[in-house]
């Protein structure tokens, strides 16, 4: 993750820019924050080298502590935080090579309308994440408007606790971590679900998939 670079570049006396398309640092862990949402692995291995998590010191490792969405932004602000460390959001930057200083680049970085800003730098580091075009903002793949049947097309990042459901059976498209989290969450609540669109491919889906099992005697999922 690029703050984490950062931070500890920053920690060892270098001084560093991150450039983030968005508003805000933390890409999908900003723009999401459904039920259940948390870390899928250790929160004890989840961490830059200079700056340890504050879940470090009230959840011991052997607690084996999946941090929380609030967790994880709260860490990258405070990764972030730091004198060395100039951060430039809802930006965009272009880079090109200093020719009478080959080690080093131009890089321009434009937040806004404003003018953009230049500085003259020795590495460039690449964290894009995992959609550079979206930079972790949320996507429907379905068209409400094409929505015919006055269904409610709810996206992961809007989904909340206690959200009203419509009568009927409510449809959870997905594969991966936020299908999974959400599905579990509607199920406690013993909300009608059918039709589950996932493959079941990853470690974390295949672990779901038992757990449905389990739990599906008794609850009002069909």
């Amino acid at each position: 993750m690029g703050v984490c670079i950062a931070r500890d570049l920053a920690s060892a006396g270098y001084t560093c820019a991150i450039v983030e398309r968005g508003d805000s640092l933390g890409g999908v862990w900003y723009h999401n924050n459904y039920p259940g949402l948390s870390l899928q692995g250790l929160g004890n291995a989840w961490r830059c080298l200079s700056l340890a998590p504050k879940w470090h010191s009230s959840h011991p490792a052997a607690e084996m502590y999946a941090p929380t969405a609030k967790d994880i932004l709260g860490y990258i602000l405070d990764m972030a935080s730091h004198a060395r460390i100039d951060v430039f959001t809802s930006s965009v930057c272009e880079t090109e090579s200093e020719e009478s200083k080959p080690a080093k680049h131009i890089v321009r970085i434009s937040t806004g309308g404003g003018a953009p800003r230049t500085v003259l730098t020795k590495a460039i580091c690449l964290a894009t994440g995992y959609d550079t075009q979206r930079s972790g903002k949320p996507h429907l793949p379905i068209d409400p408007s094409e929505v015919r049947n006055g269904a409610t097309i709810v996206h992961s990042a809007r989904y909340h606790a206690n959200m009203p459901m419509a009568r009927g059976r409510t449809f959870v498209l997905g594969a991966h971590n936020a299908a999974i989290e959400i599905l579990k969450e509607l199920i406690r609540r013993r909300v009608s679900c059918g039709h589950i669109v996932a493959t079941l491919s990853s470690p974390t889906s295949k672990r779901w998939s038992r757990w449905r099992r389990r739990r599906s005697h008794g609850s009002s999922t069909r």
